[in-house]
């Protein structure tokens, strides 16, 4: 059957007609919302406690991880950033596994969430292989990053916040 102008006119007229008509209730939402500030995530805290190297194939931001509530209200501060040319290179040859390097810390903004924070430092450090596998559970949870995190205590770091 071959469709001629008038015929697909009368059909799309057709179609218009059957359409019911929809009415639109208003309705309002409240959402209270911040912006994101990347320097309160970034820069040594006031009293970290220990640092974390951070390898992810999907997330390649620092920002991915800074933010996130983490294991006991944990909080990550962006220690290095990997240059943007080295990162470059590393999504070329290295699979994508990116590497950032994080100060981990107690939030202090909030004085009960903070002793839940110091408990569970004082319960765990120095076993920094079962914080690590705490924070990759808490952010493969939330997120499709895929990380893993190497932690180690503030003795334990040369300059530029790498293991030594």
């Amino acid at each position: 059957m071959w469709i001629t102008k008038t015929s697909a006119l009368a059909a799309a007229l057709a179609l218009g007609v059957a359409m019911p008509v929809m009415v639109s209730a208003e309705t309002t939402v409240t959402t209270e919302t911040r912006d994101y500030d990347p320097n309160e995530y970034s820069g040594k805290p006031a009293h970290p406690l220990f640092a974390c190297k951070v390898k992810s194939t999907h997330c390649t931001a620092a920002d991915d991880f800074t933010g996130v509530p983490y294991i006991a209200n944990l909080q990550l501060n962006t220690c290095q950033h990997r240059a943007f040319i080295v990162q470059m290179l590393a999504d070329v040859f290295a699979r994508r596994r990116v590497r950032n390097t994080f100060w981990v810390y107690c939030q202090d903004k909030d004085k009960d969430k903070d002793k839940d924070c110091e408990t569970y430092v004082k319960k765990t450090v120095p076993d920094y292989g079962k914080i690590a596998d705490d924070l990759a559970k808490s952010i493969n949870d939330q997120t499709n990053c895929d990380a893993t995190f190497h932690c180690y205590g503030l003795e334990d770091m040369k300059k530029g916040c790498e293991p030594k």
